[in-house]
Protein backbone atom coordinates (compact mmCIF):
# COMPACT_ATOMS: atom_id res chain seq x y z
CA UNK A 1 0.00 0.00 0.00
CA UNK A 2 1.31 3.45 -0.94
CA UNK A 3 4.57 1.81 -2.07
CA UNK A 4 5.25 0.20 1.32
CA UNK A 5 5.88 -3.49 1.83
CA UNK A 6 5.26 -4.48 5.45
CA UNK A 7 7.17 -7.40 6.96
CA UNK A 8 6.37 -6.91 10.66
CA UNK A 9 3.47 -5.77 12.79
CA UNK A 10 2.81 -4.60 16.32
CA UNK A 11 -0.15 -6.37 17.87
CA UNK A 12 -2.32 -4.43 20.29
CA UNK A 13 -3.67 -7.48 22.07
CA UNK A 14 -6.88 -6.09 23.48
CA UNK A 15 -8.82 -3.06 24.61
CA UNK A 16 -6.55 -0.25 25.76
CA UNK A 17 -6.52 3.26 27.19
CA UNK A 18 -3.90 5.98 27.70
CA UNK A 19 -2.05 3.89 30.31
CA UNK A 20 -2.47 0.27 29.14
CA UNK A 21 -2.02 -1.50 25.79
CA UNK A 22 -1.11 1.77 24.14
CA UNK A 23 1.49 3.15 21.76
CA UNK A 24 2.62 6.66 22.75
CA UNK A 25 4.68 9.02 20.60
CA UNK A 26 5.56 12.71 20.67
CA UNK A 27 4.55 15.34 18.14
CA UNK A 28 5.83 18.89 17.72
CA UNK A 29 2.59 20.50 16.62
CA UNK A 30 -0.42 20.16 14.33
CA UNK A 31 -0.08 17.14 12.05
CA UNK A 32 -1.84 14.52 9.99
CA UNK A 33 -1.37 11.09 11.58
CA UNK A 34 -1.77 8.18 9.16
CA UNK A 35 -1.92 4.60 10.41
CA UNK A 36 -1.68 1.35 8.42
CA UNK A 37 -3.56 -1.36 10.29
CA UNK A 38 -5.80 -4.44 10.29
CA UNK A 39 -8.30 -5.88 12.72
CA UNK A 40 -6.99 -8.74 14.83
CA UNK A 41 -10.02 -10.78 13.68
CA UNK A 42 -11.13 -12.02 10.28
CA UNK A 43 -14.77 -11.17 10.91
CA UNK A 44 -14.99 -7.96 12.91
CA UNK A 45 -13.90 -4.38 12.47
CA UNK A 46 -12.38 -2.47 15.36
CA UNK A 47 -11.72 1.18 16.12
CA UNK A 48 -8.24 2.49 16.81
CA UNK A 49 -8.52 5.48 19.14
CA UNK A 50 -6.19 8.46 18.69
CA UNK A 51 -6.00 10.47 21.93
CA UNK A 52 -4.00 13.51 23.07
CA UNK A 53 -3.98 12.62 26.78
CA UNK A 54 -6.97 14.89 27.47
CA UNK A 55 -9.51 14.00 24.80
CA UNK A 56 -10.08 11.79 21.79
CA UNK A 57 -8.66 13.25 18.57
CA UNK A 58 -10.33 10.71 16.27
CA UNK A 59 -10.88 7.08 15.34
CA UNK A 60 -9.55 4.92 12.53
CA UNK A 61 -11.46 1.75 11.68
CA UNK A 62 -9.46 -1.45 11.23
CA UNK A 63 -11.16 -4.01 9.00
CA UNK A 64 -9.81 -6.57 6.62
CA UNK A 65 -8.33 -9.98 7.06
CA UNK A 66 -5.53 -11.34 9.20
CA UNK A 67 -4.57 -13.69 6.35
CA UNK A 68 -0.93 -13.56 5.29
CA UNK A 69 -0.51 -11.18 2.36
CA UNK A 70 -3.77 -9.30 2.98
CA UNK A 71 -3.85 -5.64 2.06
CA UNK A 72 -3.82 -3.31 5.05
CA UNK A 73 -6.33 -0.60 5.87
CA UNK A 74 -5.19 3.00 6.06
CA UNK A 75 -6.76 5.88 7.92
CA UNK A 76 -5.81 9.38 8.98
CA UNK A 77 -6.76 11.88 11.66
CA UNK A 78 -5.84 15.53 11.97
CA UNK A 79 -4.12 16.46 15.21
CA UNK A 80 -4.57 20.19 15.82
CA UNK A 81 -2.80 20.53 19.18
CA UNK A 82 0.67 21.75 19.97
CA UNK A 83 3.79 19.94 21.12
CA UNK A 84 2.85 16.92 23.21
CA UNK A 85 2.15 13.21 23.26
CA UNK A 86 -0.31 11.23 21.17
CA UNK A 87 -1.65 7.86 22.30
CA UNK A 88 -3.12 5.19 20.03
CA UNK A 89 -4.96 2.16 21.35
CA UNK A 90 -7.78 -0.22 20.51
CA UNK A 91 -11.29 0.71 21.58
CA UNK A 92 -12.26 -2.98 21.67
CA UNK A 93 -10.01 -6.02 21.27
CA UNK A 94 -6.95 -6.65 19.10
CA UNK A 95 -5.60 -4.51 16.26
CA UNK A 96 -2.45 -5.08 14.21
CA UNK A 97 -0.38 -1.96 13.43
CA UNK A 98 1.92 -1.98 10.40
CA UNK A 99 3.01 1.63 10.10
CA UNK A 100 2.48 5.14 11.46
CA UNK A 101 3.28 8.31 9.54
CA UNK A 102 3.20 11.80 11.06
CA UNK A 103 3.18 14.69 8.56
CA UNK A 104 3.53 18.31 9.67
Amino acid sequence: MDGYSFTHRLQLGGTGNTTERVLKFNVTGAATITVYLLSGSNNSSRDLIVHDGTSEVGKITATGSTELGSATDKGSVNYTGGTGSVYIYSGSSGINLYGIKVEY
